[in-house]
């Protein structure tokens, strides 16, 4: 998000027309890469490990392994000709 801000004020002070900074804004969130949403319970996992320790980066690692097999059941549905995520499809 820095690195945005970095930019818009380079843009601003070299007073670049409007129309080429839009350009480059677009260009710059196109190879922004997005990580999912925590569709895991920190304090579930957590609860679920008992009295081991639980890293933040497991937790990271499950919530986009999760994420994987959840995109993976709905591609699994659609070709099936289905719109509904069954227990099968994973």
């Amino acid at each position: 998000m820095k690195s945005f801000i970095y930019l818009s004020l380079i843009f601003f002070v070299l007073k670049k027309d409007f129309k080429g900074f839009k350009e480059e804004i677009k260009e710059y969130h196109s190879e922004v890469v997005c990580m999912p949403e925590m569709l895991v319970v920190k304090a579930k996992v957590r609860e679920a490990c008992g009295d081991m320790s639980v890293a933040s980066d497991f937790i990271t690692a499950l919530n986009e392994k999760v994420d994987e097999i959840i995109k993976k059941a709905l591609w699994r549905a659609k070709e099936n000709g289905r719109r509904t995520v069954m227990g099968k499809d994973v």
